[in-house]
């Protein structure tokens, strides 16, 4: 179980990324045909896939493995068109922030 802090450390670090996670949406809106944004996604969502393992909350870690291996796939297959890509990140991001906030 973790402490207090870490969990305060956490949520602390997940808001931040989370932010992140619509700020690249956003980008990747604005140039579709660069990966950067995808790149910078699929290491947030790593990112977020350990730290929520370490603090106990395993099906959110789950749901980034699984949204981290959607991500790849985008990478390697540009199977990444502007809307879909972007409704599907806006909608894990919103997803992410409310379970995080209860």
């Amino acid at each position: 179980m973790a402490s207090k802090e870490d969990l305060k450390l956490f949520f602390n670090e997940a808001e931040d990324l989370i932010q992140s996670i619509e700020d690249n949406a956003l980008s990747f809106e604005e140039n579709p045909k660069s990966d950067k944004s995808i790149q910078n996604l699929f290491f947030i969502f790593h990112t977020l896939k350990g730290m929520t393992a370490m603090v106990g909350l395993d099906n959110i870690s789950k749901f980034c493995h699984q949204f981290e291996n959607f991500l790849e796939k985008s990478l390697t297959s540009f199977i990444h068109s502007n809307s879909e890509f972007n409704f599907i990140s806006l909608i894990s991001s919103f997803i992410l922030s409310i379970i995080l906030s209860t």
